[in-house]
C-alpha cells in the first residue's frame, strides 16, 4: 500500500485548464534571454551538524560555539549567462538589501546581458 499524492479538484475543472493552457501559450512568447531570476538564502553561523560518524558501540562528539551566531543572507541573480550580481548581507534581506542589488550599474549590466542578440 503506497501514500496517496493529494492534489486540488479545482486543477480538472474546464476554467481551470484553459487558464493554465493560456498561461503556457503566454509563456511561449518569452524570450528566456530576457530573464533574471533572484534567489535569496539565509545562514546561521553557529549552525553545527547533529550527526556524525562514529566506531561502533563509540559515542561521537563535537563541539559548537557558545554565541548564538548571526544570520547572514546570500542574494544573488542569475539568467542564462549564469551568475551575473550576488551580494552578503548581515541579518535579513528587505526591500533596502534587494534595491542596493539592483542598483544602476548591475540593472544597466542586467538590461545589457538581457538584450544580447536581440538585435
Amino acid at each position: 500500500m503506497q501514500k496517496k499524492s493529494l492534489y486540488a479538484s479545482e486543477q480538472d475543472t474546464p476554467r481551470v485548464q484553459e487558464l493554465r493552457h493560456d498561461y503556457r501559450r503566454w509563456l511561449d512568447k518569452i524570450d528566456v534571454r530576457n530573464l533574471v531570476f533572484v534567489d535569496e538564502a539565509r545562514i546561521n553561523l553557529s549552525m553545527s551538524r547533529l550527526f556524525a560518524r562514529a566506531v561502533d558501540g563509540e559515542r561521537a562528539v563535537g563541539s559548537i560555539p557558545g554565541s548564538k551566531g548571526g544570520n547572514v543572507s546570500l542574494i544573488g541573480a542569475l539568467n542564462l549567462d549564469g551568475l551575473i550580481a550576488s551580494m552578503t548581507v548581515p541579518g535579513s534581506t528587505n526591500t533596502e538589501v534587494f534595491i542596493t542589488l539592483l542598483n544602476p550599474g548591475l540593472t544597466t549590466s542586467v538590461v545589457a546581458r538581457g538584450n544580447r542578440g536581440n538585435g
